[in-house]
């Protein structure tokens, strides 16, 4: 994705029209007496119009030096805008801004601005002004170079519309354009050239635009790999541009540098280096001599290109002087050699690749330290870009995009490590291991914390649930409807995108809920440790292409990092393995059981053997790929099948073990509040429409009601209104049910007893449960998201605040579940630590079962994994009979004396 955002050029709005430019010549900083003089007139006459313009003029003039002071005009006001007149310059100031920020290569501070612009026009819309060229289309762009495609095609989309209805075929061509753009960047090809052809129909009597359109079809062709006609199109582009008239077209040296671009993609995709660098240079050469001040963004994206081509060359000098100079470009404080200074950091892609390339460089030349700083530094890049993208599909799309760069930087701290067995190179492995781990997790968490502190009675926090109702409705229909998804998908773009209007007013008004108490702080590998309790290992995997990297650590800090070769082999096994004797049934371990036990010890051999870590300690996993999927208590320890399987080595006989989804989560659910004694909120569905019988939930539910005190709704109790009424109050939550995975992709879902909940209708609910135990099947299971963990049903209600999450992994044997889960609570009101009250009621199934061998078998007591904190969580228990009935007891002694007192009082009157 960064090579095409780089790569492939975006049309830009037009100038906003010519701005007369307020004649001081005062070239200070600050504000000039004579311009401050004519402020403070048109306050106190009480202009705010020209008060407005005057400021946007001023700032107009130098931009660059004086942004900050356009940007502070808005506070800087005395009151809000009363006439139509004020409203249109108050527009223009939020369009000013956003666009002066694009000019000076600031993403992210641009789309807020145009944001701000879009909810003020929409809200109360002004006649007069053209919000597609100078509003609609800027925005979109935005959200394309940021990667945000579903909000890029949610605004272009409105944008076509409005040029359809207006009937001006240069604004179809130009919002056509853009769409293809979006298709493309997201690898949508034949939908790109859909859009991109129906463009060309649509500008044929525009040429700056028409040129624009044949350079997009070339660099559609081209990713296409159809070099032939990308090189038709490409030369088409260079004609029409070098034919059309520049005269009062102030991007057209913008759109003929993109014609010579177009040619220089298709030259390196030929492998044809030294061509592909005159053209990159030719492109570079015409931004240059027409916009020396402005187009940053654009020359540095041409200077990387230039030096990708070097370093695929072989010319590595060459390659890291034009990495060097694209970084000084978008880094201007920076010396043309030196180091980026990580508060001088912003979300870009350029960016990104230009410290890549240079990191990638100066690992070529040996210098592998510098090479890592650099890597680290694109990391912090890539953290602020996937923060700013609204939706979770863009942020996982994301987070698997940034995988290389993880490779990379891992390959290069280990061999630094190993070089120089400086152990400050295995902080910086756990870090980048870190980066590949539930970061979206991370920052629903750390949403769903934000959004406990904020005031319910608020219309914003209203006007923000009610759009989340509204988005986790309409998702329902676009799962089980089967007509007008189109639409249905345009409705959710369209509410997704006004809940994060709603957003960034709320982090306005509530300045907390700005504040990501954890995602502006990354924890050390120190720090890290810290937190890790007495008696526990962690250990976290790392896999990309090449190697398998385990890292070890405990309370005094990393001990241990291991590379394996054949990752994906071994990642695979664990995928078969888990196929083969869970997923599939019970009958492969049955029949096979030998092939079982040698199985599950090559896994132990892999993934734990090399460690030593001594019996008893409990384990902490942190799993990586489809190591997530896998039942590690279940695996064997010694080689050499026993007889007896009641002597079978499995791991549980050994350790304790929990997983964390990442090291930074698991840090955030041990700071969660949680209860005193907890009542259990239980939900106990037996037959769901369209589900079979579970009469293993009754005996469940009773078993269950011996052990704690709760509210516990069975049979048509257990409905969807009731789950949801209750959902938000739970201490602990226990639901007995069918799951299942649903859809494609594949979503996890509940059946209650008369509908389904699905996994996004929890965020619309605000809840921190200490624990929830989630006894259906498959809870545990789910997508496998590349980079940020399994998108599994227990995943969901950890990101929706539950601190810890019992969950099963495949089909549970109902009878088996139902005891298990009985002997876990049995366990918790005895031990209160939820990961120790599950270790202990799967070695007590193992005793109970000693004399029935199939029973003795992992695929019946090993299907509950504990995922979350390591705090107590008291049960609320029954008392004891002379406890409960104390009252009576009282009540009756009262009325013995009553009585008594009477009877002598009797006596004493008629004796």
């Amino acid at each position: 994705m960064h090579k095409i955002l780089s790569s492939y050029t975006l049309l830009v709005f037009l100038i906003l029209g010519s701005i007369n430019v307020y004649a001081y010549t005062n070239e200070s900083d600050s504000i000039p007496s004579l311009l401050q003089k004519d402020l403070d007139h048109l306050r106190s006459e009480d202009d705010l119009e020209q008060w407005l313009y005057m400021r946007m003029d001023y700032a107009a003039n130098k931009p660059s030096e004086r942004i900050k002071y356009l940007m502070e005009t808005a506070e800087a006001a005395w009151r809000q805008p009363k006439n139509e007149y004020e409203r249109q310059a108050w527009l223009d100031l939020l369009m000013y801004q956003g666009y002066y920020q694009l000019q000076l290569g600031r993403i992210i501070p641009s789309i807020k601005a145009y944001e701000a612009a879009y909810s003020y026009y929409f809200d109360d819309p002004i006649p007069g002004n053209d919000i597609v060229e100078f509003l609609l289309k800027p925005l979109g762009n935005n959200y394309t170079r940021l990667g945000d495609y579903r909000r890029a095609e949610f605004i272009t989309r409105k944008s076509l519309t409005m040029a359809i209805e207006s009937g001006e075929d240069d604004k179809i061509a130009a919002s056509c354009c853009n769409l293809a753009i979006v298709a493309l960047t997201q690898e949508q090809l034949d939908t790109a050239k859909v859009y991109a052809k129906m463009g060309v129909a649509y500008a044929e009597n525009y040429p700056p635009l028409n040129g624009l359109l044949h350079s997009l079809m070339a660099n559609i062709y081209e990713h296409a790999g159809e070099l032939e006609e990308a090189g038709n199109y490409a030369r088409l582009a260079v004609q029409i541009m070098e034919h059309a008239s520049a005269e009062g077209d102030h991007d057209h040296a913008y759109r003929l540098s993109a014609a010579y671009e177009a040619q220089g993609n298709i030259a390196m995709a030929r492998q044809q280096w030294k061509l592909a660098r005159i053209l990159y240079g030719k492109a570079y050469q015409v931004l240059i001599n027409a916009y020396p001040e402005q187009r940053k963004r654009e020359q540095a994206r041409l200077l990387v290109s230039k030096a990708q081509v070097a370093l695929a060359s072989g010319d590595v000098q060459m390659s890291l002087s034009d990495f060097n100079k694209a970084l000084q470009v978008l880094l201007p404080r920076m010396q043309l050699a030196g180091k980026p200074r990580s508060s001088d950091l912003y979300g870009d892609f350029t960016l990104v690749d230009a410290l890549v390339g240079k990191a990638k460089c100066l690992y070529e030349i040996h210098d592998k330290r510098n090479a890592l700083n650099y890597y680290l530094l694109s990391y912090s890049v890539e953290q602020k870009l996937h923060r700013a993208y609204a939706s979770r599909d863009m942020r996982l799309l994301h987070q698997q995009e940034s995988l290389d760069l993880a490779a990379a930087a891992m390959k290069t701290a280990y061999e630094l490590w190993q070089e120089t067995a400086d152990t400050k190179f295995l902080s910086n492995m756990l870090q980048v291991s870190e980066w590949t781990k539930a970061q979206s997790l991370r920052e629903e968490i750390d949403a769903a914390i934000r959004q406990s502190q904020l005031d319910q009675r608020d219309s914003l926090v209203a006007s923000q649930q009610q759009l989340l109702r509204a988005i986790a409705y309409h998702e329902k229909e676009l799962a089980t409807s089967g007509n007008d998804l189109d639409q249905l998908q345009q409705t959710v773009e369209g509410l997704n995108f006004q809940l994060a209007l709603v957003q960034a007013e709320l982090e306005k008004k509530y300045p907390h809920f700005a504040q990501q108490k954890y995602l502006d702080k990354t924890f050390s590998a120190a720090e890290l440790c810290s937190k890790i309790p007495k008696r526990v290992t962690a250990i976290t995997y790392f896999a990309d292409a090449n190697y398998l990297y385990t890292i070890m650590l405990n309370r005094q800090g990393i001990q241990q990092v291991i590379r394996q070769d054949s990752s994906q082999g071994k990642l695979q096994y664990a995928k078969d393995f888990m196929q083969r004797y869970f997923r599939s049934g019970i009958s492969a371990m049955i029949s096979y059981p030998k092939r079982y036990y040698q199985d599950a010890y090559h896994l132990y051999r892999w993934l734990i053997e090399p460690l030593h870590i001594r019996p008893g300690q409990a384990l902490l996993i942190v799993p990586a790929g489809s190591i997530g999927y896998l039942p590690f208590d279940a695996l064997i320890t010694r080689e050499g099948l026993a007889d007896n399987i009641t002597e079978w080595p499995y791991l549980l006989k050994e350790h304790s073990y929990s997983i964390a989804y990442s090291l930074q989560t698991w840090v955030q659910q041990q700071e969660l509040p949680l209860a005193g004694e907890n009542e259990v909120t239980g939900f106990f569905v037996n037959e769901g429409r369209e589900a079979r019988e579970l009469p293993a939930v009754v005996k469940e539910r009773n078993l269950l009601e011996e052990v704690a005190v709760g509210t516990y709704l069975g049979d048509t109790a257990a409905n969807i209104k009731q789950f949801k009424k209750l959902l938000t109050k739970a201490q602990i939550l226990h639901i007995s049910t069918h799951a299942y995975l649903e859809g494609e992709p594949p979503m996890p879902v509940l059946q209650m007893s008369d509908d389904k909940f699905y996994w996004f209708e929890l965020f619309q609910y605000k809840f921190q449960p200490g624990l929830v135990v989630l006894s259906a099947c498959k809870t545990g299971d789910g997508m496998l998201a590349e980079g940020e963990g399994i998108i599994s049903l227990a995943r969901e209600f950890a990101a929706a605040g539950a601190a810890g999450v019992v969950a099963g992994l495949w089909n549970v044997n109902d009878e088996a579940g139902a005891a298990m889960v009985a002997s876990f609570y049995k366990n918790l009101s005895r031990e209160s630590k939820p990961y120790l009250a599950l270790h202990r009621a799967k070695l007590s199934w193992l005793q109970e079962h000693r004399e029935d061998p199939g029973l003795q078998m992992p695929y019946f007591w090993s299907v509950l994994t504990y995922a979350g904190h390591y705090h107590d969580v008291p049960l609320m228990k029954h008392l004891p009979w002379y406890q409960r009935y104390w009252h009576v007891g009282v009540a009756l002694i009262i009325l013995l004396a009553v009585l008594t007192w009477y009877f002598y009082r009797y006596r004493r009157k008629h004796l």
